[in-house]
């Protein structure tokens, strides 16, 4: 599928409506995604100043931006989000014929 905007594109599961996940479109070949330690590394980037854009779902605004200089070999970004106090619903069956016994 081809996305035609920039951007975040949620998406959400038709059989369970708390189960959520996202697409964010980017138009640039110079993107990435941390890790599980939170740390992220962009290869190939020119000489040039750029500007460094952080996307997350609970970040106000949605989008942080910060000015980047090539001159400086490593850039920190440190977000402190709330935690997402929202808990998945177990595993279970709605319909009356799983009695969980």
């Amino acid at each position: 599928m081809r996305f035609g905007n920039v951007g975040a594109v949620p998406l959400g599961c038709n059989i369970h409506n708390w189960m959520m996940g996202y697409i964010y479109v980017v138009d640039t070949p110079w993107f990435t995604k941390t890790s599980r330690d939170g740390n992220a590394k962009i290869k190939g980037l020119n000489q040039s100043a750029a500007v460094v854009k952080v996307w997350h779902p609970r970040i106000k605004g949605g989008v942080i931006e910060q000015p980047y200089q090539a001159q400086n070999s490593k850039l920190k970004i440190q977000l402190k989000l709330k935690p997402d106090l929202r808990r998945p619903r177990p595993a279970t069956y709605d319909s009356g014929i799983y009695s969980g016994t």
